[in-house]
């Protein structure tokens, strides 16, 4: 008898646990983030979506969560504009992905000295190489994205 009213008690609260967390409507994706400056980031699958520009992950790549920025000020790139940062990490590769957005959008993007003029995943824009890799830099939807990566062929994959 005892036995029975203790499961009984138990599966209680097991419904009522459950039922609470459909009532607040819960929501477990962890890659998700905003604030209150505007900035945002969402990762979906293999989806990565910052500021609303969308870009895949490529395979083996897995984000680095504590070097994500959102909303950070944007250093003078821009005058006035902030950046979201997301950093893709493969063993020792790094893709750096930064969104730089204003109020009014951004509208003059030119190259750095020594880049070229490239369209890359349908993008036009500026590609610079150095020893390090190489740095991508478009402008989309009055915002600016510069992509650092390993090689162009990773720019390729995370614009498909």
């Amino acid at each position: 008898m005892r036995k029975s009213i203790v499961v009984l008690i138990a599966l209680i609260a097991i419904c009522v646990t459950i039922g609470a967390a459909s009532a607040a409507d819960w929501s477990f994706n962890f890659g998700s983030d905003t604030n209150s400056d505007g900035g945002s980031v969402n990762i979906d699958n293999n989806e990565l979506k910052i500021q609303d520009e969308k870009f895949t992950i490529p395979d083996g790549y897995k984000e680095n969560e504590s070097a994500r920025k959102l909303a950070a000020d944007g250093k003078g790139n821009f005058n006035g504009a902030k950046v979201t940062v997301c950093e893709l990490n493969k063993e020792n590769e790094t893709i750096l992905i930064k969104v730089f957005f204003a109020d009014g959008g951004i509208s003059d993007v030119t190259g750095e000295e020594g880049s070229v003029n490239k369209t890359i995943g349908g993008h036009e824009g500026f590609l610079t190489t150095d020893k390090d890799g190489v740095t991508f830099d478009f402008a989309v939807n009055k915002k600016v994205v510069e992509i650092e990566a390993p090689s162009e062929a990773d720019i390729e994959a995370l614009l498909k």
